[in-house]
Parts: C-alpha cells; sequence; structure tokens
C-alpha cells in the first residue's frame, strides 16, 4: 500500500508542476514580441485583445492586469482540482494544453497573430483601423464584446 499512496503523491507533484508550466508558457505567450505589438497598436484605438474572451476589447487601465489574473487564476483553479486526480489529473492536463497551444485557435486569432500588426508597433491608429476592417475583427461592436461572459 505505500507504493500507491507513493505513486499518488508523485503524481500529485506533477500535475502541480506541470499547472507551474502551463502558467510559465502562457506569461511567455503574453509577453512575447508579436503580443506586445498587437496590445501596442490596438491600445491606439483604445482596444485590447482579450484571451480570455476571444476577441477585441474595450482598454481600460486595468485592463491587461485583470487579463492575466483572470488567466493565472483560472489555470491555477484547474490544475489544483486535477492533481487531486493526480495521474489521470495530469493526463488531462496535458490534453488541455496540447488542444489549447495547437488546437483549438480560433480563426479570428490565427488572422489577428498574422496579420501586420504582429510585425511592427509603429503603425499609426488609421492603419491599425484598416488592418482591423479588412481582416473582418470586430464582428461584433467594443459593447457587445464587453458584456461579462
Amino acid at each position: 500500500m505505500p507504493e500507491l499512496a507513493a505513486a499518488y503523491a508523485v503524481g500529485f507533484v506533477a500535475c502541480l508542476a506541470l499547472t507551474l508550466l502551463y502558467v510559465f508558457l502562457r506569461d511567455r505567450r503574453r509577453h512575447s514580441d508579436g503580443a506586445k505589438n498587437v496590445q501596442t497598436n490596438l491600445a491606439k484605438l483604445g482596444l485590447f485583445w482579450s484571451d480570455s474572451r476571444d476577441s477585441i476589447v474595450p482598454l481600460t487601465p486595468t485592463s491587461a492586469d485583470d487579463e492575466s489574473k483572470r488567466s493565472q487564476r483560472t489555470i491555477g483553479y484547474t490544475g489544483l482540482i486535477l492533481s487531486l486526480l493526480s495521474w489521470l489529473g495530469f493526463v488531462f492536463l496535458l490534453v488541455i494544453m496540447i488542444s489549447e497551444r495547437f488546437l483549438a485557435r480560433s480563426r479570428r486569432e490565427r488572422n489577428l497573430f498574422t496579420s501586420e500588426l504582429v510585425r511592427s508597433s509603429s503603425l499609426d491608429a488609421n492603419e491599425v483601423r484598416r488592418a482591423i476592417n479588412h481582416l473582418d475583427l470586430m464582428n461584433e461592436s467594443p459593447a457587445e464584446a464587453a458584456r461579462p461572459i
């Protein structure tokens, strides 16, 4: 029986470590040069890309911090709950990470992060507006995007 307890404990710790890796990778992606360029360009129009809402929303003074905290809190709670499942939770969290990283990208997000908004942060407001309209990134009004989910 001690072997089972040890296997459970190792799985629990492994899942917590995977949760920390998930938070780190998500944070690194958010602070990448491309993401910074997108946020800088959108800020020129008073807008912000929200990963959690998968859309462009109105920029507020705390939107970047709120987005970061929401993301970390969600990942942390998910990792903690899945850690209770030990190795099974580890596998579930790994599947979630892989699917989010490679499979679960919306067309809107793919279009945004392959657009000219990523390449340079020196675009003027008109160029940013033109890029957004060209890519049809704002298929909902900013007021609709700002609604709580």
